[in-house]
């Protein structure tokens, strides 16, 4: 979809897309959404007020959390300084329709929203949301993944993770690419830390080798 009226077709096909605005969003005058927030488009239609102008329908309800932590202090208080969120501000509404020319570059406002992000967050929804915000959730989950991770011993993309045998207890051999492109080999443990480098062929060896005795 490149134009507003692109979207206004897929809709009128039974598309219901979820979009995750970009920018220029910020640009229309009195309305919710943000940079990096995400609606469900529900509805779009010709408007009522002509001249080539779309309604475009968004509904919000289902990424809440997901669009509570991006709101940004752009309501006035008591005192008439902009410090309220729009949910501070009683001013969030599940639904808005947004206003467009048909002509308008769509990616200028929004696109599909990423598929893996939205895995993810569905999978939070899928746990019944009780107690646990969406950013507690993912920081209980990436926890989880460096302790996984820590412990265990895996290549994970350029990492090289091994537990290795030091006195008593274990250290954790780590081996990454310098800014200079050759392999830098930690070698962590109780004791601090110390550094080797290596040459790229001999790095390699080292990974084969780790990866062949576990």
């Amino acid at each position: 979809m490149e134009t507003v009226q692109d979207l206004l077709n897929a809709v009128a096909a039974g598309q219901r897309p979820v979009a995750t605005f970009e920018r220029g969003i910020e640009d229309l005058d009195d309305i919710y959404p943000e940079a990096g927030m995400r609606a469900r488009i529900v509805a779009c239609s010709d408007s009522r007020y002509g001249d080539g102008i779309i309604d475009v329908q968004c509904s919000f309800g289902e990424f809440e959390a997901h669009n509570m932590a991006i709101e940004r202090p752009n309501y006035y208080d008591q005192d008439g300084n902009p410090r309220l969120t729009a949910h501070q501000a009683g001013q969030y509404k599940p639904e808005q329709t947004l206003y467009f020319m048909a002509t308008d570059p769509l990616s200028k406002f929004m696109s599909p929203a990423d598929e893996k992000a939205m895995a993810i967050y569905l999978e939070w929804a899928a746990t019944g949301k009780t107690g646990v915000s969406y950013i507690q959730w993912l920081e209980q989950q990436l926890g989880a993944a460096r302790e996984a991770l820590g412990h265990r011993g895996s290549v994970v993309g350029p990492w090289c993770v091994r537990r290795t045998r030091v006195g008593g207890g274990f250290a954790v051999n780590r081996e990454i690419r310098d800014a200079a492109g050759s392999r830098v080999e930690w070698l962590l443990s109780k004791s601090g830390a110390r550094k080797h480098f290596r040459s790229d062929a001999s790095a390699q060896e080292a990974i084969a080798e780790r990866r062949r005795f576990g």
